[in-house]
């Protein structure tokens, strides 16, 4: 008796794995796919995927995962984006990447067996795209971060576009007048290959323009649209930053947008015009205006302590630093 109910409770069990096997017989991981890569810049791409079958299980996620090595997974060390969960055709930007690196891709989906993985894609992002030289035939790389294109050095010219003189003031009586000038930092002729030149916003601001046919210096909301793409106000100062020369700890430095901002300091716009700074902060002036209060205009900072970006205005007769940005 026994042993027949044993019999029994076995071949009970057997229908029932059966059952449970005959049922999930035709499940499996998703099929996906990586149609596109796309809009490759400095320090981003496109990626575009589709999810073509869920395989059997609702997806639970779906993005891409990219990394310098081949094959990439959603696994460290590499890195992956969950774009969201479903079938049907996806695109992700991936933003942070490093200018002139090499990279592979693929799009992935998951479900409850597991993760599938789409064809893979390379791609090499973008660096330095090309030179611009300005009157005087100093020359500086260009460079493309997200939609705009930037120089890579700070402005160094000494006169207008039109060939006429810029003022070189290097005295106390750099905050006298209104009228455009320019000056070295500390008046050590060995700081301005290295940073660039120091101007006035009287030489910014001059319709004869300090900058290249066919570029211009910034307004404040060009400033924004480039702080924005690396991640904000908060962030974006180490993405900007050139990992060397700043005073330790140079918070944050990254320099992953390639912009490679040096610690340059500035010219006060007291009546003595006094260097401040060297090595511990940046300057750039922007083209905007602040209508809120007189004789200032905004402009943008780095500090070597903060991987923030500060965007205060201040008075016209300061001396800060000039990075153009290439007409549309």
């Amino acid at each position: 008796m026994k042993n027949n109910l044993f019999s029994v409770f076995l071949l009970m069990m057997g229908l029932t794995t059966n059952f449970f096997c005959s049922c999930n017989h035709d499940k499996t991981i998703p099929v996906v796919s990586t149609t596109n890569v796309s809009d490759i810049f400095a320090t981003s791409v496109k990626v575009e995927g589709n999810v073509i079958n869920d395989g059997g299980y609702d997806i639970t996620a779906r993005g891409i995962c990219w990394s310098t090595n081949c094959h990439p997974t959603t696994r460290l060390p590499t890195k992956a984006i969950v774009y969201t969960s479903g079938l049907g055709s996806f695109s992700c930007y991936l933003t942070g990447l490093k200018p002139g690196t090499s990279y592979f891709v693929r799009s992935y989906a998951a479900n409850l067996l597991g993760t599938a993985y789409g064809e893979e894609f390379c791609f090499t992002t973008t660096y330095i795209t090309g030179t611009v030289t300005d009157i005087d035939g100093n020359v500086y790389h260009v460079l493309q971060i997200g939609s705009q294109t930037w120089m890579v050095e700070n402005l160094k010219s000494t006169r207008y576009r039109d060939s006429t003189a810029i003022p070189h003031v290097a005295g106390t009586d750099w905050c006298s007048g209104n009228k455009g000038a320019y000056c070295i930092y500390d008046n050590n002729p060995e700081n301005g290959p290295a940073f660039g030149y120091l101007y006035n916003w009287y030489a910014v601001n001059d319709k004869r323009s300090i900058a290249p046919i066919g570029w211009h210096v910034p307004t404040n909301e060009e400033w924004t649209t480039l702080v924005n793409y690396l991640g904000g106000v908060n962030v974006a100062g180490g993405a900007l930053k050139s990992t060397n020369s700043w005073l330790y700890p140079n918070t944050g430095a990254t320099n992953e947008s390639g912009f490679s901002a040096l610690p340059g300091g500035f010219r006060s716009s007291d009546s003595n015009g006094a260097f401040h700074s060297v090595w511990e902060i940046g300057r750039w002036w922007s083209s905007t205006e602040d209508l809120a209060h007189d004789n200032s205009v905004y402009f943008w900072a780095l500090d070597y302590l903060s991987r923030n970006v500060d965007h205060p205005s201040g008075d016209k007769h300061y001396g800060f630093y000039v990075r153009c940005i290439k007409d549309n």
